[in-house]
């Protein structure tokens, strides 16, 4: 499949950390929403992860597993009014979307989304509103917000585009952080350019870095991760 243009303008403003107000709850799923896509792709795990990314509870992912609350009648996985969810050979992205919505079990099961990935590519629609997002497998997270009703959470386009918010802030963070490492004094008072807190011999970076802290910060934080359960 050929490359997927941007189907969001996000306006330059929007990366100033200056003005950002971005959610807890919504940093965290995209945080796990992201380490679920930096990870090798497994097809057979991957409608677990995501809805585990998005709130579900073990008890929940476990009735899914065991077939006694998957309503999906095309193999994949669909929960009763929230997803249809469907893994799918190389290629094959697009049928298989339109495949799950033409399944009578989606629309018995009053689905709100449908959701097709091959592990190189990605597409969804949202049944409700009839918007659609393509990518690639591994930018699926920049549309997290597209997600976040299944994490019962009602969302406005504005609240939709703090995925960008999130990775603007995450880059500034890094960079920071690097700056940090490289010139220990460039965050203190004293350090002005000829002054007499200025680095002469930046020391040796060892820097490892995460978008999990919303603004400057000497302390880089660990990502979350997601462990597929058996």
């Amino acid at each position: 499949m050929g490359d997927y243009p941007s189907r969001t303008r996000v306006p330059q403003e929007r990366v100033s950390p200056h003005h950002l107000t971005v959610p807890p709850e919504h940093r965290l799923i995209f945080q796990l929403v992201s380490a679920l896509a930096e990870q090798p792709f497994d097809a057979d795990e991957f409608p677990f992860a995501f809805l585990e990314a998005f709130g579900n509870k073990t008890t929940t992912i476990k009735r899914l597993r065991s077939g006694a609350s998957n309503k999906s009648d095309l193999g994949g996985i669909l929960q009763t009014d929230n997803i249809h969810i469907k893994t799918c050979p190389q290629g094959e992205v697009t049928t298989t979307l339109a495949q799950l919505k033409a399944s009578l079990a989606t629309i018995k099961a009053k689905a709100k989304f449908i959701l097709a990935t091959d592990g190189h590519d990605l597409e969804a629609e949202d049944l409700t509103s009839g918007e659609t997002i393509a990518c690639r497998y591994t930018n699926f997270p920049d549309h997290f917000g597209f997600f976040l009703p299944l994490a019962g959470i009602s969302t406005v386009k504005q609240i939709r585009e703090s995925a960008f918010d999130i990775k603007a802030t995450g880059r500034l963070n890094r960079l920071y952080v690097t700056l940090l490492n490289d010139k220990p004094t460039i965050g203190s008072t004293s350090n002005t350019y000829g002054g007499s807190g200025a680095v002469k011999t930046p020391r040796k970076s060892s820097l490892t870095t995460s978008t999990s802290c919303i603004g400057p910060t000497r302390n880089a934080g660990a990502r979350p991760t997601i462990s597929f359960k058996s």
